[in-house]
């Protein structure tokens, strides 16, 4: 007996349609040290080799007095930092030291067995948060480790813990840069970008800080409304008094609205001056521009530290598909809360590689920190269905939340819903979903996507012989005419290999 019909995969939009805002990004605290964002100094290309500033100030502290305070924060900041060699003199004073407590004692023999703090995998980021939360114990405090608890619980998709934390971390520096940085980010991430908007515009350093500046004019992009302080921004980017990497960002914010507004000629000249001296997210966001002919990249601001966003984009525009996988996984370890990099590699694994393994590592990646993520569950769905897993993909799919608050988004659950018709039988419910779809896609004006689900729904004409190979040429011809998205070149001559396979 068939499945009752379900009322609809393509991929919901395909990489390069995405409009990009260089949002703030969201490091751990001893990363973002070594940025060089927090003083103004940009990061040279060995210092990912250098000792974390609080690591540094740890030991010196250490050195200089013995106590078990001392002791205590060297061996937290070994832990945090992956340094445990750093710690091993402080760890055995305070195992022998009567005064400290359990708790201390318990964070050092972690220390002890070299129990790495990696950012891999959601077990992993839950011994972080508990041991954050012991070292918060010691040093309630210390605003630095509450963000850093809040992006490991955003990581493991504890939304509500990460907010709560980083509450906490605003009421105790509320004008503090990379607190208030991270929480934009926290809030954008969750999409709630009006309270990132309230919190950066209601801060002092709004009016003279270009980082926070920069983070304001993004935020405000995404909430929908008009930038304010503009004028001081252009002032500020054009101002002596600060580096040209304090400005990056700031620059690349105002270009990306000159960009928008049909002021190309101000738009390059800002992204050239964001490139001076770059961070890796100035990088990524000229990378962006430079589909909209807004900016241009030279090799060199590809060896900016850090920029494996960048790089899986130029390679994804190559058609360098491995290289862009590679990129991409280190996009998501340096952003793992992050949806983008997760469907991203999905992406490139589903439909250039055809490798249903990489997908499902990025796409079960990217669903421990955003388990709701409607565009996430609907590629999941797809690739459940197509391994053959139909009952589970029905199940996912009742629970996404609809209707999705993206256009593609929704237009991709249409189809999807037609796909699993068609792998259910229900034939006719099948292709009515997938018109459904269609007819969608053509009131929202997205008109590559119907070329997309077109392709889709020809693979399962295909799969039941309804459909001649040769229709696939005109599909063929309207992905050439793109100036991107050739995986779906690809992927038409796996759809047209299908008949063959039937017949082995």
């Amino acid at each position: 007996m068939l499945k009752p019909e379900l009322k609809g995969q393509f991929m919901g939009s395909f990489p390069s349609e995405t409009k990009r805002r260089i949002i703030p990004r969201w490091r751990t605290f001893d990363t973002t040290v070594l940025t060089g964002e927090l003083n103004g100094r940009g990061a040279s290309p060995s210092s990912s080799l250098h000792m974390p500033w609080e690591l540094e100030s740890s030991i010196e502290k250490w050195r200089n007095e013995k106590t078990t305070e001392n002791a205590f924060d060297l061996v937290s900041a070994g832990i945090i930092s992956n340094n445990p060699d750093a710690a091993a003199e402080a760890a055995q004073f305070l195992l022998s030291d009567s005064q400290a407590t359990s708790t201390v004692k318990l964070v050092t023999k972690r220390l002890l067995l070299r129990e790495e703090m990696s950012n891999e995998g959601d077990g992993n980021q839950r011994e972080q948060a508990r041991l954050l939360k012991l070292m918060l114990q010691q040093d309630p405090r210390n605003s630095m480790r509450w963000v850093d608890l809040s992006r490991s619980y955003a990581v493991q998709g504890q939304h509500r813990a990460a907010i709560k934390a980083m509450e906490t971390a605003l009421r105790l520096n509320a004008e503090n840069r990379f607190v208030l940085r991270s929480a934009a980010r926290l809030f954008t991430h969750l999409q709630e970008p009006d309270r990132a908007v309230d919190l950066l515009t209601s801060a002092e350093k709004a009016s003279y800080d270009p980082w926070v500046l920069a983070a304001e004019i993004a935020t405000i992009d995404i909430a929908g409304k008009k930038p304010r302080n503009m004028r001081k921004a252009k002032q500020i980017v054009d101002s002596p008094n600060f580096s040209s990497f304090d400005t990056a960002e700031l620059a690349s914010a105002i270009a990306t609205l000159e960009l928008e507004s049909g002021a190309v000629k101000n738009s390059r000249k800002l992204f050239r001056k964001s490139l001076i001296a770059p961070t890796e997210n100035a990088v990524a966001q000229a990378e962006w521009a430079t589909t909209k002919g807004g900016a241009s990249l030279e090799q060199k601001d590809f060896s900016t530290q850090w920029s494996y966003e960048a790089k899986a984009f130029r390679d994804y525009r190559s058609g360098k598909w491995a290289e862009a996988i590679r990129h991409a996984t280190d996009w998501l370890n340096y952003e793992e809360f992050s949806s983008r990099p997760a469907l991203f590699g999905a992406h490139i694994a589903a439909i250039a590689l055809d490798d249903k393994e990489i997908e499902a590592k990025f796409l079960h990646r990217g669903l421990e920190s955003n388990p709701n993520n409607a565009q996430l569950l609907n590629n999941y769905v797809y690739w459940l269905g197509d391994t053959g897993q139909l009952e589970k993909a029905w199940s996912v799919l009742k629970s996404i939340k609809r209707p999705a608050t993206n256009p593609s988004t929704e237009a991709a659950l249409f189809a999807t819903e037609g796909f699993l018709n068609f792998r259910f039988g229900n034939l006719s419910a099948g292709r009515a979903l997938y018109s459904k779809s269609i007819d969608f896609i053509r009131k929202h004006n997205l008109s590559r996507l119907e070329t997309i689900a077109r392709i889709y729904l020809a693979k399962e004409e295909i799969r039941i012989s309804f459909l001649p190979t040769e229709d696939l040429e005109e599909l063929a011809g309207d992905v050439r005419n793109w100036n991107t998205g050739s995986e779906f070149l690809l992927l038409i001559e796996r759809i047209k290999d299908i008949p063959s396979q039937r017949n082995l």
